[in-house]
């Protein structure tokens, strides 16, 4: 049976459009709901005896895109005001201290179980220890404004610095001194190259009349990223700054570098373009989870020895983001549960070389961490944004501000 890859396709996009316009009601991620309608298009095609195009392949190149977008959507969001100075600091700390420790203590046990090298254990370390954006901002938005707030900003930078740090270790064959100034002297090159491209990027933005700009413009930024690249630089940096830059364009505009853009007109522009880049990262997030449910090995969800791993990861996770939030004297609700992994796990995971890659981090092991920790967050979501709401009127924010 022939099913029209137009209708296919279309039905897919809507049925995922519902999912995301209804999951602040449901309550459901909408990573769950997108991994579950993978997995049915799949058994649905399988029933209908039509034959799969082999998609494993198409995967870490929507996955590096959707890594793209996701790194400058998050950095287009944190837009550095004197009131928020504290609320950022301390979403910094929560971010990177916890990811730190947990990344050392999975390194740990990876080792001990496989016997693997360090560094291979710390490849597949960090994108379990990193907040995903992706599913956490769209969440955060039921709760507080305050609460909303610090969400952005905490899994915004737990993406940024996570990824960072995946970067330290992948391009690091050893942990010496030598390396460690060898990566800072490729920072240093980077935000060099960031800045000059941000005044380009920034003239762009603002002098171009084509009604079609904001395409050729994102090309252009996945244009540096690979150049970036295939020049052994930490890519994802330039990618970063390029945000932060759009993001704060009146701060620099006091530069002389940036004097002959006009601010007022510049902010305009950007806020068009974060709503363009916001539509592109939705489509590809979609994308890429319903076509990894799709190729996902649905009997591996069921494996109960990986199971117990990702609840051991799971209950790690919770732990130490409890220790974390009582140190920082943050709400322990509905905080606690707002650690969401997802679409920034995957794609790390799938970016790692093959010759370094563990078959103890299966699919289906990774699939478990993301769907419970999912679970928490939604269960944190049932009656906590009400609750939330009511604080939020009869009292000031929960999350102190400056």
């Amino acid at each position: 049976m022939q099913v029209p890859p137009l209708l296919l396709l279309s039905v897919l996009m809507l049925v995922a459009y519902g999912f995301e316009v209804t999951s602040p009601r449901t309550r459901i991620p909408t990573v769950i709901l997108l991994l579950a309608l993978g997995m049915a298009c799949r058994w649905l095609l399988d029933r209908l005896g039509v034959v799969a195009v082999e998609l494993d392949g198409v995967l870490p190149t929507i996955g590096t895109f959707g890594l793209i977008l996701i790194v400058f959507e998050g950095a287009l969001e944190l837009e550095f005001r004197p009131e928020a100075k504290a609320i950022a600091l301390r979403a910094c700390l929560v971010a990177l201290l916890p990811m730190l420790v947990l990344a050392g203590l999975l390194a740990a046990y990876l080792v001990r179980e496989t016997g693997c090298d360090p560094r291979v254990a710390l490849l597949h370390a960090f994108p379990f220890a990193i907040i995903s954006s992706a599913v956490a901002v769209p969440t955060a938005r039921v709760f507080s404004r305050s609460t909303s707030e610090f969400v952005v900003y905490e899994s915004s930078l737990s993406d940024i610095l996570g990824v960072l740090a995946f970067n330290f270790v992948l391009a690091s064959e050893t942990f010496e001194l030598v390396v460690a100034l060898e990566f800072g002297a490729q920072l240093l090159a980077i935000l060099v190259l960031a800045v000059l491209g941000s005044v380009l990027l920034a003239l762009l933005v603002a002098k171009l009349r084509h009604r079609v700009k904001f395409g050729p413009i994102l090309a252009f930024v996945v244009l540096l990223y690979s150049v970036s690249k295939a020049l052994h630089l930490p890519a994802l940096v330039l990618i970063l700054v390029f945000g932060l830059c759009l993001a704060n364009f009146r701060k620099l505009a006091q530069l002389r570098l940036f004097r002959f853009l006009d601010p007022a007109e510049v902010e305009q522009q950007v806020h068009r373009f974060s709503e363009i880049t916001a539509e592109v990262t939705f489509v590809v997030r979609i994308a890429f989870f319903i076509l990894f449910g799709f190729v996902l090995d649905v009997v591996s969800l069921a494996d109960v020895g990986t199971l117990g791993v990702a609840l051991g990861v799971v209950g790690g996770i919770l732990v130490l983001r409890a220790m974390t939030l009582r140190v920082f004297r943050l709400p322990a609700m509905p905080l606690l549960f707002i650690a969401p992994r997802g679409l920034i796990t995957v794609l790390l995971l799938l970016s790692i070389p093959t010759e370094l890659r563990l078959g103890f981090v299966s699919d289906g092991l990774t699939t478990q961490i993301v769907i419970l920790s999912s679970l928490l967050m939604m269960i944190a979501t049932i009656g906590g944004a009400r609750s939330a709401g009511a604080q939020e009127s009869t009292r000031p924010s929960s999350i102190p501000h400056p």
